[in-house]
């Protein structure tokens, strides 16, 4: 983002990223993950709490998981590594 190649804007007091167009061509904004509402922080630490519980499972006396979908694990696209033709060496 401090490079300039990301767009911040702010949306009704929630922020939105646009990612360089290598990201995404249409550079659509998308919401920053590491930023959750109280109700989206609160089903994932409920789910954490079930993918913890290992030994109430093995025992058969595991917590409901009805409702519940799983925790979306792969890592933010903005964490990948751009293709090699973008960089320039300045100095």
């Amino acid at each position: 983002m401090h490079a300039g190649l990301w767009l911040v804007e702010v949306h009704d007091g929630i922020p939105w990223v646009r990612p360089p167009s290598w990201i995404d061509p249409e550079r659509r904004p998308m919401r920053n993950l590491h930023h959750q509402t109280h109700a989206a922080a609160q089903r994932i630490g409920q789910q954490l709490r079930l993918a913890l519980d290992d030994d109430a499972d093995a025992r058969g006396i595991g917590p409901s998981r009805t409702g519940l979908t799983p925790i979306d694990l792969t890592p933010p696209i903005w964490t990948q590594v751009p293709p090699d033709d973008t960089w320039r060496r300045t100095a």
